[in-house]
């Protein structure tokens, strides 16, 4: 266990450390951003799939020059990065239309291009899964999944059926056991959060390994059980912030958590469409057609409460969140919406709202321990 939560801390410092060994290696990386790219057809095509994250809060010289201030932070330190030539040794990045943010930011990095050709770039894919309810969505995603394997192919390898129904099944293997830790209760949410994000940047054998490895936490459960929903937490600042205060975290729906690991991808019938439709209804994001409440963890504990946190500038604002309090409060779980910044820092005030919140929770004998 100390072994695996060392290394697991290691990935979370310095993400990217895969990436650069599987290079150093001769091997093929491609980057991802968004949660409705098929990393099994990546890997299918012999390369590694590696999510970018936007790392620790920093300074943002070159993005600043052509990025609006409205743009979500993670996507204005990737950019900055990339303008740095950061990501220049990628063999591809592909952008998902998974938010506005990714769309918009997909619009920007190609004006940049057509007014500076000489910046260090890798190639830029960009790929739209719609993910409407219906079949002609399904149909023209297949469409676009089948372009994608074209693409990968001029990457890396050729892909073949058989390559990527054992991809498939490789990453199905993987999300199973991931389910499987979660119902764990000596797992604490930021250990949690980092073996999810350690399963976007490792290769699956070793991602499995590292699960192995990991076994059972050793926290002892205690005080509010609370849920997280809102902005995409790729850092575990917030889960520290409330961990500390006493609460656990035992679940969240963005789209760097647990949800990434929810629903396996079918295995049997036309692999790209069983893909297709994986990935149009079961990735989690802002444009999510039906995603799962965000008091059903899977864990299977129902929390004392759910937590809204929206960063500044987050494009999905909290537009949902009245309908999630009203049917919160109808089966009797508290909520509370906060506002912070990308690494978990709370706004001014919040603080004051948020140890109000934890202690009636605390304070209420029907919360269950």
């Amino acid at each position: 266990m100390t072994g695996a939560k060392a290394r697991l801390d290691a990935i979370y410092a310095d993400p990217e450390d895969a990436l650069r060994c599987h290079k150093a290696a001769g091997g093929l990386v491609v980057g991802y951003l968004g949660a409705t790219v098929p990393v099994e057809l990546i890997a299918a095509a012999g390369a590694l799939p590696v999510r970018l994250k936007g790392g620790p809060q920093a300074e943002t010289p070159l993005a600043d020059r052509y990025m609006e201030p409205v743009r979500e932070a993670y996507l204005r330190r990737i950019f900055d990065r990339l303008l740095a030539g950061a990501y220049q040794d990628l063999d591809a990045l592909v952008i998902a239309r998974a938010s506005e943010g990714l769309l918009q930011f997909h619009h920007l990095l190609d004006h940049v291009r057509s007014v500076d050709l000489g910046l260090p770039l890798p190639r830029i894919v960009f790929l739209d899964i719609l993910r409407t309810p219906t079949e002609l969505s399904a149909r023209y995603n297949r469409d676009r999944l089948a372009e994608f394997c074209d693409t990968l192919g001029e990457v890396g390898s050729v892909l073949t059926d058989a390559a990527v129904r054992d991809c498939i099944d490789a990453s199905n293997h993987a999300r199973a056991m991931f389910r499987t830790i979660c119902t764990n209760p000596g797992l604490d949410g930021s250990t949690r959060l980092k073996l999810a994000t350690a399963g976007q940047v490792l290769p699956v054998s070793e991602f499995v390994d590292l699960m192995q490895q990991l076994g059972e936490g050793d926290r002892q459960p205690g005080g509010p059980r609370i849920a997280l929903t809102g902005s995409p937490q790729e850092r575990p600042g917030l889960y520290d912030l409330l961990e500390a205060r006493g609460a656990s975290v035992i679940g969240e729906d963005h789209d760097w958590g647990e949800r990434l690991y929810e629903a396996d991808v079918p295995s049997a019938g036309d692999a790209l469409r069983d893909l297709a439709e994986h990935y149009q209804h079961h990735a989690p994001g802002p444009r999510q057609m039906a995603p799962r409440p965000p008091e059903q963890t899977l864990g299977g504990t129902t929390p004392d409460a759910v937590i809204a946190y929206y960063e500044e500038n987050d494009d999905t604002l909290g537009w949902d969140y009245p309908m999630h309090r009203d049917r919160l409060a109808a089966s009797g779980i508290p909520s509370l919406v906060l506002r912070g910044g990308s690494d978990g820092a709370l706004a001014p005030g919040e603080d004051t709202r948020l140890d109000a919140f934890l202690s009636t929770l605390a304070q209420n004998p029907a919360v269950a321990r």
